[in-house]
């Protein structure tokens, strides 16, 4: 809901006893609480749906960027775009071309636990995230394994940061910004399956509205740009091709279908050119998506990248 956050200030509504609720402070804080959203609903005049969404409610992690020069960052500081800290006999990530990836960004696990309401991240640790922002890899392929990669690190005693390669692009290569990480509460975008039947035609664009999700952000439902993605994670992690619909039609989706209720948003950075210059695809969106369990064992080597784009 970050992206509306500078609408709330024209909203006013009443309680069930006629008294007048100020939205204003949404502004300031992403929705934490059931009855956070509740205002939001009323806002949007949804109180009438509140009761069904409630308990599709997802906590997740709100991300905000603000830009800063390089120099200042802390070796183990989380951040978006720069240099990554990296051990001193990592090499940096490339595709199966060769090529090296960009660096996306890179998250202390300290800072990420204090918001982790649902406590499934690291405790400690600094995961690194890199992308093929030269090609337009989609993630619908099992071949683009290699177009992303996403390290973690547990022992910082021979971090070092790390120069940028010289067969990377220039406009591969991202601006600094701090990260301020905030726990929220967010609900099914309004393509997800769980809403169907759920909202009348009327209403649908309010919805759309009231549920469209963060700019960045960790956990929870993503503010997606071309639907949903579980599915696409289960069936392609699988070896199924899903481009043009081939892989939804495979005779394998019907067994596999049941694992997509194991993926979860680990990552989504969408482009901030003010802040980072990055832009991918043609304004594009990020995901990196993990299973549950891999995160709970801290095994980010089976995580899958989406880029979506409008």
């Amino acid at each position: 809901m970050g992206i509306l956050k500078g609408l709330f200030n024209w909203f006013s509504a009443e309680d069930a006893k006629g008294n007048k609720m100020n939205l204003g402070y949404v502004l300031d804080s992403e929705p934490k609480t059931p009855e956070d959203i509740q205002k939001v609903f009323k806002a949007f005049d949804l109180s009438q749906y509140y009761e069904s969404i409630k308990p599709l409610m997802r906590p997740g992690i709100a991300l905000s960027l603000t830009a800063a020069e390089d120099s200042g960052f802390e070796l183990s500081e989380s951040k978006i775009g720069g240099r990554p800290a990296l051990k001193s006999d990592q090499e940096w990530p490339k595709n199966d071309n060769g090529e090296s990836l960009s660096f996306i960004g890179q998250l202390n696990m300290k800072d990420v636990a204090k918001e982790d309401t649902s406590k499934l991240f690291p405790i400690s640790g600094l995961l690194s995230f890199f992308f093929s922002t030269s090609e337009e890899d989609w993630g619908n392929d099992p071949k683009d394994r290699h177009q992303f990669r996403v390290l973690f690190t547990e022992d910082f005693s021979t971090l070092e940061s790390k120069d940028f390669p010289e067969n990377l692009e220039e406009d591969s290569i991202f601006s600094s910004s701090k990260i301020k990480f905030e726990a929220s509460l967010t609900i099914p975008p309004s393509e997800h399956e769980l809403i169907e039947g759920l909202i009348a035609e009327e209403d649908f664009e309010n919805y759309y509205e009231a549920s469209r999700g963060n700019n960045h952000q960790m956990l929870g439902y993503p503010g997606t740009v071309q639907g949903t993605m579980e599915l696409e994670c289960q069936l392609v992690t699988h070896g199924l091709f899903v481009n043009g619909g081939k892989g939804y039609e495979d005779l394998r989706r019907k067994e596999l279908e049941q694992g997509k209720e194991d993926w979860i948003l680990l990552l989504q950075i969408n482009p901030d050119e003010d802040k980072t210059d990055a832009l991918w695809g043609d304004s594009g969106c990020i995901y990196f998506w993990i299973r549950k369990q891999d995160l709970l064992n801290k095994d980010f080597n089976q995580v899958w990248s989406i880029l979506q784009i409008h």
